[in-house]
């Protein structure tokens, strides 16, 4: 399959790591990128590289992809890609460079260099738009992380949990005065 067109954002130029999410205008009352700057986590533990997604529930992922962030002077490169991941254990957790639990992906093997950083992009099932993050991958790869987190653009660990809880579906509304 031959790299496509990104749509719902545009990767950032230079070294500024921030993750540019888009709306559908409020149309759909739990559309995740209509809540505002949501990031990722991805952590690597035995070779295996994993990323947390934000997920509404019920919410699924539609495609995955991994991309050479632009240095400046050039466009940036998609490395592999996967569409339609299967829910996991997790909700929300796909492990990337892999075809296990993906419907198809990229033929591409993962580099046996990762570079320090790599730009990564979700699409949703039914939703016209993404989210994204740049991801340190030395910091992902770092034996401090505990079982459960995944390091984050934020630039701190973060659990799944708390990737979570950054879209307002998913956070705990205070109980009702109502009496």
């Amino acid at each position: 399959m031959s790299s496509r067109r990104r749509t719902g954002r545009r990767a950032p130029i230079g070294a500024v790591l921030c993750a540019l999410v888009t709306s559908a205008c409020g149309l759909v009352p739990e559309h995740p990128t209509a809540d505002k700057a949501v990031t990722l986590g991805m952590r690597i533990t035995d070779s295996h590289i994993e990323i947390k997604v934000p997920l509404c529930p019920g919410a699924r992922i539609s495609r995955v992809e991994v991309w050479k962030p632009s240095d400046g002077k050039g466009g940036e490169k998609q490395l592999w890609w996967g569409n339609a991941p299967q829910q996991g254990s997790e909700p929300g957790v796909v492990r990337l460079w892999s075809n296990v639990g993906y419907a198809s992906a990229s033929p591409a093997q993962r580099p046996s260099a990762l570079l320090p950083a790599i730009d990564i992009s979700v699409d949703y099932s039914g939703e016209s738009d993404g989210v994204g993050s740049i991801l340190d991958t030395r910091q992902a790869a770092s034996p401090d992380l505990k079982p459960g987190q995944y390091w984050s653009m934020r630039n701190k660990p973060m659990t799944g949990k708390e990737i979570d809880e950054q879209l307002s579906c998913n956070k705990t509304k205070p109980p009702s005065s109502e009496g």
